[in-house]
C-alpha cells in the first residue's frame, strides 16, 4: 500500500519524519480515519505499542491482523496556533487486502481438488487416450 511514504493501507498517508516519527501527510476522504485524524498528526501507538522509530515494515506488521478484527491507533496532534496539543485513539476495523482475497481462493481450491474423490486407475484405463503419467 504506496511507495516512498508509507499508506498502511489505511487511506491515510505516513511520512516518516524528525526522531523516527511516522507523520499523516494526508487524508483521503471516506477512510475509516477521514474526519478524525489530520495531516501533521503523529501516529504514536498501534495497540498501545510505540512505534516511533520502527521501519514501515515494522509498523504494517502491526497494523496487520484477520479481516474485520479492530486495531487500536494512538496519534499526538501537535499544538497549532491557538489549539493546545493533544493525544487521541482511533479504533479502525481491518479490512482483507486483494492478496489475503486471493490467497485465500488458491486455498479454497487446493482443498477443494484435494477433497475430490481419487480417480480409479482401471476406470482411466476404460477411457481412450487417458494416461495416468500424463
Amino acid at each position: 500500500c504506496g511507495q516512498g511514504s508509507a499508506m498502511f493501507c489505511l487511506n491515510t498517508k505516513f511520512a516518516e519524519g524528525e526522531g523516527g516519527q511516522w507523520v499523516v501527510s494526508s487524508v483521503l476522504r471516506g477512510g475509516q480515519l477521514g474526519a478524525k485524524v489530520h495531516p501533521e498528526d503523529v501516529l504514536s501507538t498501534v495497540d498501545f505499542k510505540p512505534v516511533s522509530g520502527m521501519t514501515e515494515k515494522e509498523v504494517t506488521e502491526m497494523m496487520s491482523g484477520p479481516a474485520a478484527s479492530e486495531v487500536t491507533l494512538g496519534f499526538y496532534r501537535p499544538q497549532h496556533l491557538d489549539a493546545p496539543s493533544q493525544s487521541f485513539e482511533v479504533v479502525v476495523t481491518r479490512v482483507a487486502s486483494e492478496m489475503q482475497d486471493i490467497q485465500a481462493r488458491v486455498l479454497r481450491a487446493i482443498l477443494e481438488e484435494l477433497q475430490s474423490p481419487a480417480v480409479d486407475a482401471d476406470e482411466m484405463a476404460k477411457v481412450p487416450g487417458a494416461s495416468l503419467w500424463a
